[in-house]
């Protein structure tokens, strides 16, 4: 009778540890899908952002001329770094 008791108790401390751990996974799993969407936004954001620029710079005045085309490069330059080839 007392094992019967004592089995019960740590099934039910068991569950109760199982539920526990599997709520604390979704938290992770969720946590880890608002990482990856907010990746995805600035990345697109830098996209965008890079076709601005070239709309802008149409003529390309801004990328020969020598101090405003340093900034210019240096700034596409970043951008490509950051947006993954897909």
């Amino acid at each position: 009778m007392i094992i019967n008791i004592l089995l019960g108790i740590a099934l039910i401390v068991c569950i109760y540890i199982i539920y526990n751990l599997m709520c604390k996974v979704e938290d992770l799993e969720d946590g880890i899908v608002d990482q990856y969407n907010q990746t995805s936004r600035i990345s697109e954001t830098l996209t965008n952002m890079q076709e601005k620029m070239k709309e802008i710079d149409d003529t390309g005045a801004f990328e020969s001329d020598d101090q405003v085309g340093e900034v210019f490069n240096q700034l596409k330059t970043v951008i490509n770094e950051e947006v993954p080839n897909e």
